[in-house]
């Protein structure tokens, strides 16, 4: 018997808009794939900012799946930018990124 890691997955969208959307994509994710889901759901508290957390979180993950609509996420006010525009996509990391 070989060795089964399981895909990480970090699911990344807005909440508010898209929450039913993320449901039936977490739970094909889960179920095709048998991945470890990384979502906002599940963070908790964590002493880094929301920005610096969910990027580490990002870097720990096989895949990055990105669902776009009509809202942007909060905006960081001193960068100007989103969480999800922190996660740098001119940085290599080994995360592949759908989005």
């Amino acid at each position: 018997m070989g060795n089964t890691t399981q895909t990480r997955i970090f699911l990344s969208s807005t909440y508010t808009d898209l929450s039913a959307i993320r449901a039936m994509v977490s739970q094909w994710l889960t179920g095709v794939f048998g991945a470890d889901l990384i979502i906002m759901e599940t963070f908790g508290s964590e002493a880094a900012p929301p920005d610096v957390n969910s990027v580490r979180r990002v870097r720990d993950c096989d895949l990055f799946v990105g669902i776009y609509a009509h809202r942007y996420g909060t905006v960081d006010q001193a960068t100007g930018k989103s969480i999800v525009e922190s996660f740098d996509h001119n940085t290599t990391y080994d995360t592949q990124v759908i989005g």
